[in-house]
């Protein structure tokens, strides 16, 4: 379902930690007026941090592009430095951050002020905006291209990822249904062929039956020359011939089709698991978080920042991590199988956990997904 006059935002100059958090709020049911935008097109708000070193040239020109700033500061002398800047102090709260969104969405979608007919005009048609006009067409044409974009968005739909098996009791059920053996499928030989890549600092290519893929080390991007339906099925179904890879010893000219290596990888153990998880991974054992994704460059599904945060905070297991979120359990094996896949978790024991330079602090409590948010953001800006 389309939703019109949705404000583009681009988060600039912020530490990851909050980049990725505000990137969580902007796409989640608690901003209904804004998204985070999906290219330079069309850029309504830029949300920065003006403690920190920012683009001088951005604020000098938003009132040319008929942009606004929501700028966010400690010093609380701080005044707008352009007419088109609304302060928000820290620490955030999700209240004041929503209130300068909305602020800024009245105002960049009011109804136009339309002039008064003549009294003594006998006309019978209502007055209607013209294209001509430079801000009313920019309107226009924003409106129309989010309806464009509104199946590219960056969120999956989540169904059509994490599948649909039921939730499962590790003591009792048949856990066949939430297994999939990952040599017999493409995104195994992918993670191979970039893990090869950067242990040897080389270009490498990936022949299928379906067409050829190219890992370019050096710009870290993947190039291919493969349809996207058949696509879709190298990085779905299981391999009948296992993919081979090769190392090549010049660079090749970029394939047809380009993306960033990482994500494509990602998106790839996403696509496959549907909710399933790689063999033997235990259920109850904890999760330990090895790093934090970066989720602003990645397609992510509902839930996924609760359930990767929950892991930065407290030893907790797949199925306790679903039961604590009040989540199904799909959506929590997607994102581990991918986490997992790509370096940024696995499964451990308290032993385990001495060395990771990542200390826990104290255990979440029970709250539901928007009191979880208010706390992170309660907190990120305390420090200097």
């Amino acid at each position: 379902m389309n939703r019109p006059n949705i404000a583009n935002i681009v988060l600039s100059n912020l530490d990851t930690l909050t980049e990725n958090t505000l990137a969580y709020f902007i796409n989640s049911n608690l901003c209904q007026n804004a998204k985070l935008a999906l290219s330079q097109n069309n850029i309504h708000i830029y949300i920065l941090d003006l403690d920190r070193k920012y683009d001088e040239y951005l604020i000098q020109n938003v009132e040319l592009h008929q942009q606004h700033i929501i700028g966010i500061h400690l010093d609380s002398e701080q005044n707008p430095l352009s007419n088109r800047m609304t302060l928000v102090k820290k620490p955030l709260n999700v209240s004041e951050l929503t209130k300068a969104i909305d602020k800024v969405h009245q105002e960049l979608f009011k109804p136009p002020v339309l002039p008064t007919p003549n009294k003594e005009t006998k006309t019978k048609h209502s007055a209607k905006i013209k294209h001509k006009d430079q801000t009313h067409r920019n309107l226009y044409n924003a409106i129309d291209e989010e309806k464009n974009e509104d199946d590219i968005h960056l969120r999956y739909k989540a169904q059509r990822y994490v599948g649909n098996n039921e939730d499962v009791d590790p003591q009792t059920d048949d856990l066949q249904k939430i297994y999939i053996n990952a040599e017999n499928y493409f995104f195994s030989s992918l993670l191979e062929a970039l893990s090869a890549g950067q242990s040897n600092r080389s270009t490498v290519g990936i022949k299928t039956s379906l067409g050829t893929m190219i890992y370019h080390y050096k710009e870290n991007l993947i190039s291919h020359d493969i349809e996207k339906n058949k696509l879709k099925l190298l990085q779905t179904t299981p391999l009948i011939n296992q993919a081979s890879k090769f190392s090549l010893n010049s660079s090749p000219p970029f394939k047809e089709h380009v993306m960033d290596a990482i994500s494509f990888a990602w998106d790839t153990v996403i696509q496959t698991s549907k909710g399933r998880l790689p063999e033997n991974t235990n259920l109850i054992k904890p999760v330990i978080l090895l790093t934090w994704p970066n989720f602003t460059k990645l397609r992510i599904f509902r839930h996924a920042i609760p359930i990767t945060a929950l892991w930065s905070r407290q030893r907790i297991s797949l199925v306790e991590t679903a039961k604590l979120l009040v989540v199904p359990q799909r959506y929590v094996f997607s994102l581990y199988g991918a986490m997992n896949a790509l370096g940024y978790a696995k499964i451990g024991k308290f032993e385990d956990e001495v060395t990771q330079k990542s200390k826990v602090i104290k255990p979440l409590s029970q709250q539901n997904n928007s009191n979880f948010f208010s706390k992170i953001m309660s907190h990120l800006f305390k420090r200097k």
